[in-house]
């Protein structure tokens, strides 16, 4: 069925008359249809490595890291993120017919975060830094193994060269797997940037870097301290047939 619509009416090619926008709309309801942002998808993106990947791939290799040992295996999921100054108005609600207002600052001025979540337990880590060298994956490395001394970690990232890198240091407990290409709607670690974005910067202008960094720190602490909503947020289907069959 396609649905064409202008000011004041709607066409339904199914039925081939001309009815009011809200006939349709109460129609679009009734077959419980919402109207919503698409998830992203990049055009590059395989499909099939994809399902390859929440079908069989993590679950392989967590499989053979738990033949080798007795501890636990925790599975986190990576990513880095660029937060700081730069700011876009988002939408908020206001009395009609009054218009917001927001400052809006055009600085780019920014830090990036190393975050990681792990959705069956709620844990989250993640750490400030300048750039995004190899120098600084190794420290976060090392500190999300040193915070998890008596687990396996399987630690999921995407194809950047800083995790692929011959420098990197990888701590005995953890274990890289890499992502397929152009994937980020397998990291549910991207859901925590958005909430984060959302909260801290979302209509909200920072006369200083460091003010905007501190207040996001204090945010990502609030998130740390919350391992039920971290799990509601990331602990995602796949995620969980994976952890049931470890």
């Amino acid at each position: 069925m396609y649905i064409y619509t202008n000011a004041y009416f709607c066409s339904c090619t199914l039925v081939g008359e001309t009815v009011e926008k809200s006939t349709i709309y109460k129609m679009l309801e009734r077959n419980h249809w919402r109207k919503l942002i698409p998830d992203k998808k990049h055009p590059k993106s395989d499909p099939a490595q994809q399902e390859l990947f929440r079908n069989k791939t993590l679950l392989s290799f967590a499989e053979g890291i738990k033949q080798k040992t007795d501890k636990q295996i925790l599975i986190f999921f990576q990513d880095e993120a660029r937060f700081g100054r730069m700011s876009d108005p988002v939408s908020c609600w206001a009395p009609a017919p009054a218009r917001p207002v927001v400052n809006v600052a055009l600085v780019r001025q920014y830090q990036y975060v190393f975050g990681a979540v792990c959705p069956q337990t709620g844990d989250f880590e993640f750490l400030k830094a300048s750039d995004m060298k190899t120098d600084n994956m190794s420290l976060f490395l090392s500190k999300v193994s040193e915070n998890h001394l008596d687990a396996e970690i399987i630690m999921v990232v995407d194809g950047a060269s800083t995790h692929k890198s011959k420098s990197l240091v990888i701590p005995k407990n953890v274990h890289i797997l890499v992502l397929p290409p152009y994937s980020p709607e397998l990291n549910p670690v991207e859901v925590l940037w958005n909430v984060a974005r959302r909260n801290c910067f979302a209509n909200q202008y920072y006369d200083t870097l460091d003010e905007a960094m501190i207040n996001l720190t204090v945010y990502m602490k609030k998130l740390k301290r919350n391992p039920d909503k971290l799990i509601r947020l990331t602990f995602w289907p796949w995620i969980s047939r994976i952890i049931d069959h470890l």
